[in-house]
C-alpha cells in the first residue's frame, strides 16, 4: 500500500505533538530515499539520536481498516559513524476509535543494519479499526556512549 515509490511521504510525518513528547530521539530529515530500500527503488528515512529515546513515524488520515486483519512493515536501522545500534527496537502501531483511545502495538522487534526486518501486527480483534486514526512505527534507542546516530529506513507496509 505504501511503498514511497511515487517519490513521496504518502502522508508520514514524524510526530511532534506535545512539544516533541513522542520524539525524543530527535529524528529529523524526514525523506523519501532511493539509497536503501526493501522493494521497488524508494524507501522512507529518518535520521535519530541514538540517546535511549524514541519517536513515531506516523500517517494521520481516518482509514476505515474493518475488512483487514494484518498490517506489515518493513524497517532497517544503519548506523551513523560508526555508531552502535545494538538494542534498537522497533514496534508496529495503530491508533483508533473517535476519541484515538485504542492503541494497539506489535512486539517490539530488534532492528539493525543487517537487512530488513519486517514487523506485523493484527489488527483483526481491534473492534473500533473501521476508525483508524493513525499508522505507524516507534522506534526505541538505547543510549550510546558517546551519543550516536543512525538513519531508520521504512518500506513495503501492506495491509490486508
Amino acid at each position: 500500500v505504501y511503498g514511497f515509490e511515487d517519490n513521496t511521504l504518502q502522508g508520514f510525518s514524524i510526530n511532534v505533538d506535545e512539544n516533541n513528547k513522542y520524539n525524543t530521539a530527535l529524528a529529523q530529515n524526514l525523506s523519501v530515499s532511493n539509497a536503501v530500500y526493501a522493494e521497488g527503488t524508494h524507501s522512507m528515512q529518518a535520521d535519530l539520536t541514538l540517546n535511549g529515546g524514541q519517536f513515531q513515524l506516523r500517517r494521520m488520515v481516518v482509514t476505515n481498516l474493518a475488512n483487514a486483519s494484518t498490517i506489515t512493515l518493513k524497517i532497517k536501522v544503519v548506523p551513523i559513524d560508526a555508531s552502535d545500534v545494538s538494542g534498537v527496537m522497533a514496534q508496529l502501531f495503530t491508533q483508533s476509535g473517535s476519541s484515538w483511545g485504542t492503541w494497539t502495538a506489535s512486539t517490539a522487534a530488534p532492528v539493525d543494519a543487517n537487512g530488513f526486518t519486517t514487523l506485523t501486527l493484527d489488527i483483526s480483534k481491534v473492534a473500533d479499526r473501521n476508525l483508524t486514526q493513525a499508522i505507524g512505527v516507534q522506534v526505541m534507542t538505547t543510549a550510546t556512549d558517546p551519543v550516536g546516530s543512525a538513519t531508520v529506513y521504512v518500506d513495503e507496509i501492506t495491509i490486508k
